[in-house]
């Protein structure tokens, strides 16, 4: 078998018959045709390039050996055919993808940690399942197959399969509008009720309807006095009112002046000041003093009448021993 060990780029040169196989140890271009009349090709290492492929002829095998990882894309208007892992790729043009080469009769897919896992699993049934990285098992559990009849209970009711209608219990209250309601820990009314009164609302911090409040509460202006009219009814009082204690002056049969408070004096009578025993007594019509002399003794009561200005008369009874 001819071997050829590639010193350049084109190691065969015109149209080539080999018999007897050709053996590559390097990379090797064939610029035009090339047949392998007999024994086939090995490739050893390296690549056999064949531009020229339709005038390529190989009666025989095509033997690779295997490469550890995925050549570079072979380039433009090339096809890199190679072996890898025990089955057999090909990569085209410059950024070719990495292609399985179908083998004739030979039922294959390409190494994969998952799908040996799987194919050496035991058992007749079940469910495949992954268990761990490239780890698998067969199931053998028994699960639903179809739609089951399932049944509500407690604060819903209903049955059924492929749907179910359900049902909220009732809780005691008709159907209605309602100011005021009790709802349990669940969301549902349990009572309701329409109060009228603040009280019934369980309202404390409010005043109840009242007419005095409605007519003030109806007033307007801006300032004033609060002043009642009538039976509910008021106005605001707009007149000047002291705002503080004021002097008053006393004059008259009394005298005195003050704000708080008034310290006040009677006029004073002159002449009458003094003792009398067995008095004669005058009193003007405001029961003051206004003479007074003594009298005589004698044996018995008696009484003096005189006259004020007034013409009222004055009693003075006068006692002695």
């Amino acid at each position: 078998m001819p071997t050829y060990s590639a010193t350049n780029s084109s190691d065969i040169i015109g149209s080539q018959v080999i018999t007897g196989g050709l053996a590559v140890g390097q990379t090797t271009e064939v610029n035009t045709g090339l047949t392998v009349a007999s024994g086939g090709i090995t490739l050893s290492a390296g690549t056999l390039l064949v531009p020229n492929i339709k005038t390529t002829s190989i009666s025989q095998s095509l033997t690779f050996t295997d490469l550890s990882s995925t050549p570079n894309a072979p380039g433009a208007d090339l096809v890199s055919i190679y072996s890898k892992g025990g089955y057999l790729y090909y990569r085209a043009g410059s950024s070719g993808v990495e292609t399985l080469v179908g083998v004739g009769g030979v039922s294959y897919q390409p190494l994969d940690a998952n799908l040996t896992a799987i194919a050496g699993l035991s058992g007749t049934s079940g469910i495949l399942k992954k268990t761990a990285a490239d780890t698998w098992t067969l199931d053998t559990n028994t699960y639903l197959t179809g739609n089951q009849t399932i049944t509500l209970s407690g604060d819903a009711t209903g049955s059924g399969s492929t749907s179910i209608a359900v049902t909220l219990p009732t809780t005691g209250v008709s159907q209605g509008t309602y100011k005021s309601v009790t709802v349990n820990t669940k969301g549902l009314v349990t009572a309701g009720s329409n109060p009228t009164t603040l009280s019934g609302y369980g309202i404390t911090d409010a005043q109840p309807l009242d007419a005095d409040l409605s007519a003030i509460a109806g007033l307007s202006g801006t300032s004033g006095l609060l002043k009642k009219t009538a039976a509910d009814t008021w106005s605001l009082d707009t007149s000047t009112y002291l705002t503080a204690n004021q002097t008053i002056t006393v004059s008259g049969d009394v005298s005195g002046s003050g704000t708080t408070s008034l310290n006040l004096s009677l006029a004073t009578i002159s002449g009458v000041a003094g003792t009398y025993t067995n008095a004669n007594i005058t009193v003007d019509s405001k029961g003051r003093v206004t003479a007074a002399a003594n009298g005589s003794g004698g044996g018995g009561g008696g009484a003096t009448y005189s006259r004020g200005n007034t013409g009222v008369a004055s009693v003075i009874r006068n006692y002695w021993a």
